[in-house]
This record gives structure tokens, C-alpha cells and sequence, in this order.
């Protein structure tokens, strides 16, 4: 009950901290901030577009500038009004029409036109941080600043892990990032929340991984922060790689899974309490909105295709029911993993898959830990799904925004590889190695020194 206390405590203070912190930055004038947005924009629309490639026909390159005009557009508007109310209704200005988002922020911006409606199913926390580069940078600067506090973030982390001898989670950390193109996460107004969060709970897991109350309270903390700040796009990376690293540092492994149940119930809360706040502001039932909006992204419409993300065949047996929408989800985002083609065939990519599970099975049969020995990394390992199952849960999501949220596979690869790779026991390998060099010299000896 104690830890239960502690928990509605840490909840609460974390939210109400982060509520008057974005109270605080709406009340900042929007004039002090209206110059630096007129940049961006003008680059955005001259230079790059609402979903802009860096590498064309290569849709995990994209910086989703869709997105962050809207965060650029409901950081204008919020705070004209009642600075409370506005944080959780999320006004913004779409002109009436279904427009271009970097158009409807110059609108907004060139016209100082008036909100006309309201994007109220997310906290929009980026507004905080955003708001206050934007007094002194235009988002040219915030990418700089956002890629250079993940990589010191990066840094920190690897050196904490580097000193406790763990030097191939490291090598995981910078590997899963070339993966899933982690810098260009970095570069996003939309994508770097979960980013950060994920590398700043891994450190403080560094740190407090051996008390078990704090653990539980941590994972409290991130999933308050992961609703607040995350715009839907990758936020199982805040629970399972600080999960992950806790375990592979020895944290308790019963309290490591309570600490992934606190996060879910404290993300979801989290929500909850928007949706309520909003729907009391504009009068209406927001969470039915929303709940309804969640039935879509779970399966509940039809699913959207990029032409240039699927191959033909693949397409119409999707659309013709073949395979199963939470199959589909999950095996768009791996072919979103850097050195895959986009086209491959799901066929392909499940041959693949059954092929590396065959390698995977032997190795840990012939060179595998025994008993209890096995339950951390098996643990390790299952934490590392929790991607997958939120893949299939929220299908149509996925399959439509894979895109982006492939890079939640950041974290199960980190776990996969990790996890298996302290499944086998590395010094039956060695012995086995000696004694297989012994056997050779000894029939060499037999046979006068020939071959065998």
C-alpha cells in the first residue's frame, strides 16, 4: 500500500508539474515567437514539403512535416485565449479545409486569423520545449539542438554502461540506431519526445535499477511524460528499453514487470484526464470522440496504402483479407528497417524471419544456459515484443504510420539481440572449442600428420 501511495503521489506531481509548465510557456506572447515560426514555415514550404524523403521513394526517411506544422500551428494559437483552457482543447487554425498543414500555418501566421478548431485527442506537450527554442530560433536551430541532446544523451548512457562492463548493449544502442535511422527521429518535432524520454529513464535506470520501489516510480513518471509529450508515433520505446537495461543490470525482475504495468496505467490515465478536462472546456463528450478514433487505428476502417510502400500482389492480398491486419502491421514496419527494400515481398520477409528463428533455436539449444539461468534473458527477450503487440493491436495505425512507428523496433532489437546473446553460455563455447582442438591434434598424431 505504501508503494501504491508513493505512485498516485509521483502521478500526480508529474502531470501537475507538467500542466503548469505549459501553462506558463502559452502565457509567453505569441509576438515574441512570431517571427521564428514565419521562418520555419517559409523554409519548410520552400525547401521540403508536408512529407519530405531524404532519400525519395524511401518513406522511413521522412521528417513528417505534416505534423510538426500542426505542433507549430497549436503553438500560436494556444494561449489568445484562457491559457488553461486552451492547453486542453489544443486550438489551432485549419482555415475550413482539408489543406495543406504548411500552408494553413502561414495562414495562420500572415493572416493572425482566429482558431477554427481544435486537434484536443493529444496533450501536445511539445509545445514546451518548441515554444521556448522558438523565442531565439526558427526550426533549422531546434533540429540542431534536438539531435545534439540526443546524442549526448546517447553518450551518457553508453559511457554509464561502457564502466559496468555491459559493452554489448552499447554496441546495440549506436547499432539499433543505424537501424531504424534514429538521427532522423532526432530531427523531428514529432518523433524526438519518446527519444529523449527513452535515453533520459535509461540513465536514471542506471542509477536506481537495485531499489524496487524506484523502478516502479520511474516508470510512473515516463509514462506520464510519454502521453504528454508523444503525438502517438513511438511510445513503447519509453517503457521497454529503460525495462531492458534494468534487467540487464539486475534489477528485480517482479518489480521490472510491475514497473511496465505502472507505466501503462499511468500513460492511459493520463489521457483519460485530457479527454475529460476537454470535454468539460468544449461541452462535449471527448472521450467517446476519442475512444472512437482508438476503434479506427485498432482495425476498426479501412486500411490506407501507399503505393510506393507495397508491392502489387502484397497489396491486394491485403486488401483481400489474406492476411491478418495484425500481421500486415507488423511486417510493414520491419521492411521499414535501414537496408530493406521497401517492396520486398511480405513472403520474403516471413521466410526471413523463420530462418533466423531456426539459427536462433540451435544456438540456444547446443550453446544455451539451462534452468533458471535462462528466466532473465527469456524475460529480456518478451519485453522486447512489446512493440510488436502494440503493432498489431493498433493495426491500422501502424500499417498506415509505419513510416514512423517502425522506430519503436529500436527498442526490440536492442532486447532481442541483448536478450539471446545472454541466453547462450559463452564458456561452453570456449570449452567446446578447446576440447574440438584437442581431438584434431591428436588424430593428426594417429595418422603421421595427415589431413582428416
Amino acid at each position: 500500500m505504501r508503494l501504491f501511495g508513493k505512485g498516485i503521489a509521483a502521478f500526480a506531481i508529474t502531470l501537475l508539474t507538467l500542466i503548469l509548465l505549459f501553462v506558463g510557456v502559452a502565457l509567453i506572447p505569441r509576438n515574441a515567437v512570431k517571427d521564428n515560426l514565419i521562418e520555419s514555415a517559409g523554409y519548410m514550404l520552400e525547401n521540403e514539403s508536408d512529407f519530405y524523403y531524404l532519400r525519395e521513394g524511401y518513406h522511413n526517411t521522412a521528417l513528417y512535416d505534416y505534423a510538426d506544422c500542426l505542433t507549430l500551428n497549436i503553438l500560436y494559437s494556444i494561449g489568445k485565449g484562457n491559457a488553461l483552457s486552451d492547453i486542453f482543447i489544443s486550438p489551432m487554425y485549419s482555415g475550413g479545409t482539408d489543406t495543406d498543414p504548411i500552408e494553413m500555418l502561414i495562414a495562420r501566421l500572415s493572416d493572425d486569423s482566429s482558431s477554427d478548431t481544435v486537434y484536443d485527442r493529444y496533450w501536445h506537450g511539445m509545445v514546451i520545449p518548441v515554444k521556448l527554442l522558438a523565442l531565439i530560433m526558427d526550426i533549422r536551430g531546434m533540429r540542431i539542438v534536438f539531435l545534439l541532446a540526443v546524442s549526448a544523451l546517447m553518450i551518457v548512457l553508453s559511457i554509464k554502461l561502457w564502466k559496468v562492463g555491459q559493452k554489448l548493449p552499447v554496441v546495440m544502442l549506436w547499432l539499433a540506431g543505424v537501424m531504424v535511422m534514429l538521427p532522423i527521429g532526432a530531427l523531428s518535432i514529432t518523433y524526438v519526445p519518446t527519444i529523449l524520454i527513452m535515453l533520459a529513464a535509461s540513465i536514471v535506470m542506471t542509477r536506481i535499477y537495485d531499489d524496487r520501489e524506484k523502478i516502479v516510480l520511474l516508470m510512473i513518471c515516463t509514462g506520464v511524460m510519454t502521453a504528454f509529450f508523444d503525438f502517438l508515433t513511438t511510445e513503447t520505446l519509453t517503457i521497454v528499453l529503460p525495462t531492458a537495461i534494468g534487467l540487464i543490470l539486475g534489477a528485480d525482475m517482479v518489480y521490472s514487470l510491475i514497473g511496465c504495468i505502472a507505466w501503462l496505467a499511468s500513460y492511459m490515465l493520463t489521457y483519460l484526464i485530457k479527454w475529460l478536462a476537454s470535454g468539460l472546456v468544449l461541452g462535449s463528450d471527448q472521450i467517446g470522440m476519442a475512444l472512437a478514433g482508438a476503434t479506427t487505428r485498432q482495425g476498426g476502417g479501412d486500411i490506407i496504402l501507399a503505393a510506393d510502400m507495397i508491392n502489387a500482389s502484397d497489396a491486394e492480398a491485403i486488401l483481400d483479407g489474406t492476411y491478418p491486419r495484425g500481421v500486415v502491421a507488423v511486417l510493414i514496419n520491419i521492411k521499414q528497417l535501414t537496408g530493406l527494400d521497401p517492396m520486398t515481398s511480405m513472403s520474403d520477409i516471413i521466410t526471413a524471419m523463420v530462418l533466423v528463428l531456426i539459427v536462433v533455436a540451435c544456438l540456444i539449444y547446443l550453446y544455451g544456459l539451462r534452468g533458471r539461468e535462462l528466466i532473465r534473458p527469456a524475460v529480456i527477450v518478451g519485453v522486447g515484443f512489446i512493440p510488436i503487440l502494440r503493432f498489431c493491436v493498433m493495426n491500422n495505425h501502424s500499417i498506415e504510420h509505419g513510416f514512423f512507428t517502425y522506430r519503436a523496433l529500436y527498442a526490440t532489437i536492442f532486447c532481442l539481440v541483448t536478450g539471446i546473446a545472454l541466453m547462450i553460455d559463452r564458456d561452453l563455447i570456449l570449452k567446446k572449442g578447446k576440447n574440438n582442438g584437442k581431438t584434431v591434434k591428436t588424430k593428426k598424431k594417429k595418422t603421421g600428420g595427415h589431413r582428416t
